[in-house]
This record gives C-alpha cells, sequence and structure tokens, in this order.
C-alpha cells in the first residue's frame, strides 16, 4: 500500500513540474528565428474616427538584451517613422532643389542603416504607412538608444540595451499591457483637449466679428485631428481666423475648387534612384488671398505650430473646408455664412 501511494506521489509531483514549465514557457517572450527576442512596440495610436493621435511610441520606452529584435508597427492610419539619430541632428526636410522646388528629404522618406543597430550610425524606418506599415530592427550592443519620429517633434522613445547574459524586468505581454495603459492616458488628454478647445470672438471696426476657432489641438503626445468647432455660422463681412495650436503638427485650412490639389506631395520618376516626392506649392503655400469672395481655391499653406490665418466673407453661403494632409482621417469643417 505505501509503494502505491509513493508512485502515486511521484507521478502527482511530474505533473505538477510539467504544469510550471508550460506556464512558466508561455510568460517568456517569443523567441526568432536566430535565437533573439522579438519584442513590439507600436508607433502612434488613435482612436476608432481617427480624431485623437497618440503621437508617441507604446510602450514610449522598452528594456531588451543584446541580439532582439524590435518591432515596430503602424497603431493607425497615420504615418510615423522610426529613427535612431545616433546623437547627430536629423536630416535637413524638405531638401530644396537648384530648380526651386522643395522635395522630401530621401534619407526621411526611404529606410536607412541596416537591420542591426550598434549606436554608431544613423538608422531609419523610412516613412511607415499602408504601403510599409512595419520596420524590425535588431540590437547587437549593450546601451541605451533614444529614438525620434521625423515627421512629429517631440514624439520620442527609448530601447535600453542590457548584455546578452541579462533578464530584461517584463515579458512581452507586460510591455504590451504597459502601452495600452500609457494610450490611455494619452487618450483621456487629448479627449480633453477636444472638449476644452475654445471658440473666442472680437468685435472689428463696422460692426463685424473675428471669430477665432482651432485648426488643430495638441499638447503632452496627444493631437486632435478636428476643426474645434466644425461648423461654425457667421455673418456676412465677419472673419474668421483659425489657429495651429498643437505642437506636433501641421495643418491647411483649405477651401477647394474643381481643380485645387487634394493631396501635399506629387512623385516624380528620377532617372537614377528611388522617385522623388515633391511638395506641390499650390497645396503647401496660401492661395487666394485673405477675403473670401463667394467662389474659388483658398488655401492657408500649410499651417506650422502657433500659426494663424484669416479669412473675410463676403457673401452668404455655406462653404466646406478640410485640412488636406487629414481629411481622409475627418479632419474636415464648414462654414455658414448669413446676410448682414
Amino acid at each position: 500500500m505505501a509503494a502505491r501511494w509513493r508512485e502515486r506521489l511521484r507521478r502527482w509531483s511530474r505533473a505538477v513540474v510539467a504544469l510550471v514549465l508550460v506556464v512558466a514557457w508561455g510568460a517568456l517572450p517569443a523567441r526568432g528565428q536566430e535565437g533573439g527576442t522579438r519584442w513590439e512596440v507600436l508607433a502612434g495610436r488613435e482612436t476608432d474616427d481617427h480624431a485623437i493621435q497618440g503621437q508617441a511610441f507604446f510602450p514610449m520606452a522598452i528594456t531588451v538584451v543584446a541580439g532582439d529584435t524590435v518591432h515596430w508597427s503602424l497603431g493607425g492610419q497615420y504615418s510615423h517613422t522610426v529613427t535612431f539619430l545616433a546623437r547627430q541632428p536629423g536630416p535637413i526636410n524638405p531638401l530644396v532643389t537648384p530648380d526651386g522646388r522643395s522635395v522630401i528629404n530621401p534619407l526621411v522618406e526611404y529606410a536607412q542603416g541596416g537591420t542591426t543597430y550598434d549606436g554608431t550610425r544613423y538608422t531609419n524606418s523610412g516613412i511607415l504607412n499602408a504601403r510599409a506599415s512595419s520596420y524590425d530592427l535588431t540590437f547587437s550592443k549593450p546601451g541605451v538608444y533614444p529614438y525620434v519620429c521625423l515627421l512629429h517633434r517631440g514624439m520620442e522613445g527609448t530601447v535600453v540595451v542590457l548584455p546578452s547574459d541579462s533578464r530584461p524586468p517584463k515579458t512581452t505581454d507586460e510591455y504590451r499591457a504597459l502601452g495600452e495603459r500609457e494610450w490611455a492616458v494619452v487618450r483621456e488628454r487629448g479627449e480633453g483637449l477636444a472638449r476644452s478647445a475654445p471658440t473666442v470672438t472680437e468685435s472689428l471696426p463696422g460692426g463685424a466679428t473675428n471669430y477665432y476657432i482651432s485648426s488643430g489641438f495638441g499638447a503632452n503626445e496627444a493631437s486632435v485631428l478636428r476643426f474645434l468647432p466644425r461648423e461654425l455660422t457667421i455673418r456676412v463681412g465677419d472673419t474668421v481666423t483659425w489657429v495651429q495650436s498643437d505642437p506636433q503638427e501641421m495643418h491647411t485650412v483649405t477651401f477647394a475648387d474643381a481643380d485645387a490639389p487634394t493631396t501635399l506631395t506629387t512623385v516624380e520618376t528620377a532617372p537614377l534612384g528611388p522617385p522623388v516626392t515633391v511638395l506641390d506649392p499650390q497645396a503647401t503655400q496660401p492661395q487666394g488671398g485673405p477675403v473670401h469672395r463667394g467662389e474659388g481655391y483658398y488655401n492657408s499653406g500649410l499651417m506650422q505650430p502657433f500659426a494663424r490665418y484669416s479669412l473675410t466673407f463676403l457673401q452668404p453661403g455655406t462653404y466646406a473646408y478640410v485640412c488636406i494632409p487629414h481629411a481622409s482621417l475627418g479632419q474636415v469643417g464648414t462654414i455658414v455664412v448669413q446676410p448682414q
């Protein structure tokens, strides 16, 4: 009888050990084909309606070991880069060609530096978008490696690389949960900004009014890609001034006609090398003047952070407008002009 109980105890003990090993193995990060661990980071996040953009990497900092690979993927439909500057200034962008055109710097637009990183050279994912939405980089040397998005100032992340015989402080699941918590904080900030965007009025000579509204609002890794308010009712002779209040973004205020551009850029095939992306001055530079006379093309051009654009309306009507780079994400608005 005692022998049978000892045999049952040994079987039970082996089963418990096997279960513990299975659970422990499931908690470990996935291993790459060459033995390193593959970690996941999201470049940006967004709400379902694209209105709130998280201009950050999630998680914002991650610790791995030498030989591991970090996999970045877009957290929404918005473009970003993953760029390790190696303590050097970022590339000038855009570039001005000898014939006076502005083009996207290929060092920004296309991947640079290879698939491994040791902290000594400029390494860039290129612009991540629907065509190329992810980027892998293997870290070969211990160190602390900050990186940025070249498209959104202030969007920064950090990869800490420990020696290969070290153990990271978190598992992949724990880092994924951390990224979700960070996104929840940023999303709440953005929602608060959207609710708080002010409309300010100023009396003008002759009884007219200048309405100050937002062409983009943002702070602390959160951007609101909306005109606030989305619809504004004014009277003939009034002026609307759009204020670009997002330190990480650029916007346009664009009242289009049949011939107006719908994108900021055009792509030209180069005789040598990759295609060249050219900024369209009809989209990126002011057009139409300061007075809307009821028809035609009016455009603020690209509004840098904290820029302003004013337009006075002289004809009653309903005027739809867009932000060219963000129209597909829902940044559209309407000005309703009533008779005096």
